[in-house]
């Protein structure tokens, strides 16, 4: 159901209760209704009930679920079903029934590849980029940086940006290029350089 019961009152807003005893109480007493707010977290509903220009308040906000597959996503945000959207958070005020998701952001993770630095996480709405949350350029001694792949061995293009919109679950790798014969070639007589890793279209 859409709306529970919560109390019988003398008033058509419910601003003056008169009693909770349903069969004691006049005829001419109005049934107040709450309107029930389903949480819905993939695993759990949990439903609560709010009178009609109520906040939803801390008491009645589910805690932060844990993901189904935590190693490919992780919590963001309550949201009206099915986008969600629209936030949904203690101080939201209810107006009628309604169903709220709980929305996971996919995890990124940017693998140092052969670096010596811990692979970081990041995640993002689908549909998003990470922007200012993406990682700083890395540095390896005796190498330079070429860019983020989704391949560890080449240079994927186009490479991975802090613009680049995350659509799902990935892990990129930091490309890189031996300093040494990056400067060999450049010092070399004739005619340029010789070429980085090849990109693959």
């Amino acid at each position: 159901t859409n709306y529970t019961f919560r109390y019988w009152s003398n008033t058509c807003n419910g601003t003056a209760s008169t009693s909770s005893d349903a069969i004691s109480i006049p005829a001419t007493d109005y049934a107040i209704w709450a309107s029930n707010v389903k949480f819905l977290d993939g695993v759990i509903t949990t439903t609560a009930a709010i009178i009609s220009g109520s906040s939803i308040g801390a008491v009645n906000m589910p805690p932060d679920p844990t993901s189904p597959t935590p190693s490919a996503y992780t919590f963001s945000h309550w949201g009206i079903c099915p986008d969600g959207t629209t936030v949904i958070t203690e101080g939201t005020i209810v107006t009628e029934p309604v169903t709220v998701c709980a929305i996971y952001k996919p995890i990124v993770n940017f693998d140092y590849n052969g670096s010596g630095t811990p692979t970081v996480t990041k995640s993002a709405l689908s549909g998003t980029a990470l922007g200012a949350d993406f990682p700083s350029t890395p540095t390896r001694t005796g190498y330079i940086f070429s860019g983020w792949s989704s391949s560890p061995t080449t240079l994927v293009s186009p490479p991975f940006t802090s613009l680049t919109d995350v659509t799902g679950p990935v892990t990129y790798y930091a490309i890189w290029t031996d300093d040494s014969a990056v400067q060999t070639n450049n010092t070399g007589g004739g005619g340029g350089g010789g070429a980085l890793p090849p990109v693959v279209q």
